[in-house]
């Protein structure tokens, strides 16, 4: 709350709490340092972050200038933070090491590759930032450098974008289709049924579900059919006379008081344009996959997806990877985690044993995954908890028309690791990051 004759916030925990002293102990490791009186007024504070208390490490200071008012309390002026190399990252196996793509000076978090055109990666820019725009970036593999980029002005998310013969951007107002060069740029109007159906206000219930719904859109290569998900179901929409055809509609689920019912969500054409596939909304999660054969109009369901899977994030016609999925058997009462992977083109499952599976408890961020023409890449984990600097992360790669399995090809040390994408030759594109002074960018030879 604001205290207007301190003119501070203050906190407020509902009781008087006794100030703490100096050195007392801190959840979060911070401890005080060093305080000094400048001679301009100012207060140079220096706060240090330790490591876990077994490794006598120091990982960060926080150094912060401080003014006084006239009634001696204070307000932050400044700040800066120092991260300590303590090098604490160690890679093995072959690649090769760059410490940053060079012409690029965003967020790697906000970056995904879409592809490959001449063997170099197509990469798309999607920052969160407000006020940003996204952009489309070749990269050559050989110097890690961009070697052309696009800037769309307009804002979309890595999931509105993907790469066929063209470069299809999906908007709420319009088809932005863009050559592979990266030079000629074509907009193409949203039919207004469609862009109807995504301006439409949802009412919410208490849980937060909402009784209309637009789960995303996708078009075909010749801009003629739009695939597309509401509350009804998955559609398929002719553009030419605004007739539409549902493929499946909208589950419902019974002796549920919490969501009762799952609904089509980032529909996609895959299996060259003969087949969608749609990811299912459940609560805190997702339900299960469903591909619809648009020759025999048939729909089939797959519960293999895990909480943070999204069929938004296919980039190749090839298939889906599901890495340590929980296979729940609710009249038994049990779980299996297995490693599965979805054909598109037949509609089977395989299963992909893994010796040695890693972590299998935690959440798998898009990040961790990535399917590519011939070959998959992901990671296996495991968390040291008492000191995640000796916590290790894996590249696994596999052959995608054998299923053969290349186990732990790099080995990372500390840093989290996350896939950019993998190459038509099999090489993966990753980066890692512990902190500013601990990262880099890697390609496996």
């Amino acid at each position: 709350s604001y205290d207007p004759q301190k003119r501070a916030f203050l906190f407020n925990f509902g009781s008087e709490r006794t100030r703490p002293a100096y050195n007392a102990d801190n959840a979060w490791d911070i401890c005080l340092n060093k305080v000094t009186r400048n001679n301009d007024g100012t207060l140079t504070v220096v706060l240090v972050h330790k490591g876990p208390p077994q490794s006598g490490r120091i990982e960060l200071t926080k150094t912060y200038t401080l003014k006084q008012r006239e009634d001696g309390s204070l307000f932050f002026v400044s700040g800066r933070w120092d991260f300590v190399n303590n090098h604490l990252v160690s890679l093995t196996g072959d690649y090769q090491y760059y410490t940053e793509i060079t012409g690029f000076a965003g967020n790697m978090e906000e970056l995904a590759m879409l592809g490959e055109v001449d063997g170099q990666p197509l990469l798309a820019n999607t920052p969160y930032e407000k006020g940003k725009t996204a952009s489309l970036l070749l990269l050559n593999p050989a110097t890690m450098h961009v070697e052309k980029q696009l800037d769309l002005q307009a804002k979309f998310e890595a999931t509105d974008v993907r790469l066929t013969d063209k470069i299809v951007v999906c908007l709420k107002d319009k088809i932005i289709t863009v050559d592979q060069a990266l030079e000629e740029t074509k907009d193409l109007p949203l039919p207004p049924a469609i862009k109807a159906k995504m301006a439409r206000k949802p009412e919410y219930d208490q849980y937060g579900i909402p009784d209309i719904f637009f789960g995303g859109y996708d078009v075909s290569r010749d801009l003629k059919t739009i695939v597309y998900a509401d509350e009804i179901g998955v559609k398929l929409f002719n553009i030419a006379d605004n007739s539409e055809k549902l493929l499946a509609p909208s589950v419902l689920i019974e002796g549920s008081k919490l969501f009762n019912k799952s609904y089509h969500r980032h529909p996609r054409f895959v299996a060259h344009e003969q087949k969608v596939i749609t990811i299912m909304t459940a609560y805190e999660g997702t339900l299960g996959y469903t591909l619809c054969d648009l020759e025999t109009g048939t729909a089939k369901t797959y519960d293999i997806s895990s909480e943070s899977s999204s069929t938004g994030c296919i980039r190749y016609d090839s298939g889906l990877l599901e890495v340590n999925t929980h296979l729940y058997n609710r009249e038994k009462q049990t779980a299996e985690c297995k490693t599965l992977y979805l054909d598109f083109r037949t509609g089977e499952i395989k299963e992909i044993t893994l010796e040695d599976p890693g972590d299998t408890n935690d959440i798998r961020w898009p990040e961790h995954c990535y399917v590519g023409q011939d070959y998959a890449a992901f990671i296996t984990r495991k968390w040291d908890s008492s000191d995640p600097a000796q916590s290790m992360f894996y590249l696994n790669r596999i052959n995608l028309k054998t299923l053969q399995l290349e186990p732990k090809i790099i080995s990372v040390k500390a840093a989290q690791t996350y896939i950019l994408g993998v190459l038509a030759d099999g090489r993966i594109l990753f980066w890692y990051n512990l902190n500013p002074s601990e990262n880099g960018v890697c390609l496996t030879k």
